[in-house]
């Protein structure tokens, strides 16, 4: 989810909200493996699946891709006039337990709201045996 994203469209229009959700999408593209699945979620949410990663390696790839965008943003991004973006990240990892594919949705979003209400810019992970989430960075 790109941080304060309707402060972008307002502040700068939603034609330089665009080029940023373009620009965060090459960045996640960029960012994954090439087996991965990268979609848009809906506004300015994007939804990665890694199938096959470890724990680990979810928390590695979200932490590229957040740093990437942080980073580029600043160079890639003049119409933001220096301002830069940051993305929160939640992640979700599949266990057989799970009854409805929307499980594995709901839970990547109650760690993305981590991510939000903690400071954001920063990728938050679901741990369903704890019934809590961790922050990853």
């Amino acid at each position: 989810d790109i941080d304060h994203f309707k402060s972008v469209n307002d502040t700068f229009g939603h034609a330089v909200g665009d080029d940023a959700i373009r620009f965060v999408a090459g960045v996640v593209s960029e960012g994954t493996r090439g087996y991965d699945i990268v979609c848009r979620y809906g506004g300015e949410e994007f939804c990665v699946l890694l199938p096959g990663a470890a724990l680990d390696v979810a928390a590695q790839v979200s932490e590229r891709i957040r740093k990437s965008v942080m980073e580029q943003s600043l160079v890639n991004l003049p119409q933001l006039q220096g301002r830069g973006l940051t993305i929160s990240l939640g992640i979700a990892l599949f266990d057989g337990s799970m009854g409805q594919p929307m499980e594995l949705v709901n839970r990547a979003d109650e760690a993305l709201y981590s991510s939000k209400t903690s400071g954001r810019n920063r990728t938050s992970i679901c741990d369903p045996k704890h019934s809590a989430t961790q922050a990853v960075a």
